[in-house]
């Protein structure tokens, strides 16, 4: 090979290595709520980028929140031994092979404007550089999730109950993300919580609780058994339904007075759901103090509830009535008489051996013919 054609080759090589774009920059974002309620639990998401096969991200927290758990499952670790809810500390979370991340977080007990930082792998990466969050005050069940008592906003309003069945009604807001546990607690409603896992990342949803003081106007018929309490428990809005949540599960008590003044136990209490008819769910005790017993029935989905006392003896009766109200069909079996193994015959009005005496004359009258002709 010439030396001009050694030249060509290393002016091309030269070229192309110019030509080549130089290696991305690592890059992460941090995504956070709009906003979060005091003491909410809420989901922090990191993407990352361009950071090789392995990093790590250092988190630091605002003081007054607390860390929960980690959501994703694969390819991450998190040590949590820096942080303390009184003066914020840090996560560091190590990963590889993947793009993004999650974790969930307590919010601060007060309202206000709280700070986030952090880096990816280096101080000199940070993640958004300083991103705020604002922590709502809960004093509004409208807008927040506090809870209420009382028998406002019921009749004519979203729900379709008529506001004077309302006897109180409780209301929790949450923020709802893929693969996040969620849960709304109601400390002083006998619907304990509602919780189940998120299939979508549908933002703040809202759950509220109607206490009612008779069976719901929006069913058309009265719950099996012996009634303790009528409920009406809505999930989000029309948008929001099953396909947007797993598993979920509703806690609730019932008093251990109205157990004994009524005769029943507790294995005897069910939740009931109203779909088109009452349907009665699976339903488990879980504990009890002096005063109730809990519960926890897995849900089909959400609009009217009743707690009932069913008892097998309520079962016959329903069953019993149930038969009794079935019509008689029209059509009736045919019975089939035994057979006798012979066919009926018409009544025989001949005399007896008349036919046999017929035979005996012809006979004798011919042989007489027969010897008079010999």
């Amino acid at each position: 090979m010439n030396n001009v054609s050694k030249k060509t080759i290393v002016v091309i090589f030269l070229a192309l290595l110019m030509a080549m774009p130089a290696a991305a920059s690592p890059s992460s974002e941090r995504i956070l709520p709009d906003s979060v309620n005091t003491g909410e639990e809420f989901n922090v998401t990191i993407n990352v980028s361009n950071y090789g096969n392995f990093s790590m991200v250092n988190e630091t927290l605002p003081t007054g929140f607390t860390f929960e758990n980690l959501v994703t499952d694969d390819n991450v670790n998190v040590n949590d031994d820096n942080v303390n809810v009184n003066d914020g500390g840090y996560l560091l979370f190590y990963f590889f092979s993947l793009d993004n991340f999650t974790y969930t977080l307590k919010a601060h007990s007060s309202a206000g404007t709280y700070d986030f930082d952090g880096y990816l792998n280096d101080s000199t990466t940070t993640i958004n550089g300083s991103q705020s969050l604002k922590v709502n005050s809960v004093s509004d069940p409208d807008d927040t999730s506090s809870s209420s008592s009382g028998g406002g906003g019921g009749g004519g309003g979203a729900t379709g109950e008529a506001f004077e069945n309302i006897a109180s009604k409780y209301a929790q807001l949450r923020t709802v993300s893929i693969g996040a546990d969620i849960s709304y607690e109601f400390d002083e409603s006998d619907i304990m919580y509602v919780n189940f896992k998120g299939n979508t990342n549908s933002g703040q949803v809202k759950v509220l609780i109607e206490v009612l003081k008779d069976t719901s106007t929006l069913v058309d018929e009265g719950v099996p058994g012996q009634a303790y309490r009528h409920i009406n428990i809505w999930v989000g809005n029309s948008a929001f339904d099953e396909d947007n949540m797993e598993d979920p599960v509703v806690g609730f008590r019932v008093s251990k007075d109205w157990l004994s003044d009524n005769g029943v136990e507790p294995s005897s209490v069910s939740l009931f759901h109203y779909d088109n008819g009452w349907e009665q769910l699976v339903t488990t005790q879980t504990d009890e103090d002096d005063d109730y017993f809990y519960f926890e029935a897995e849900a089909t989905a959400f609009s009217p509830f009743a707690i009932s006392a069913v008892t097998e003896e309520a079962v016959s009766e329903d069953e019993t009535d149930q038969d009794a109200d079935e019509p008689a069909t029209d059509e009736e079996e045919t019975v089939e008489e035994p057979s006798t193994g012979q066919e009926d015959k018409q009544p025989d009005n001949s005399v007896p051996g008349f036919s046999s005496m017929l035979m005996v004359g012809i006979i004798g009258s011919l042989y007489a013919l027969f010897r008079k002709k010999v």
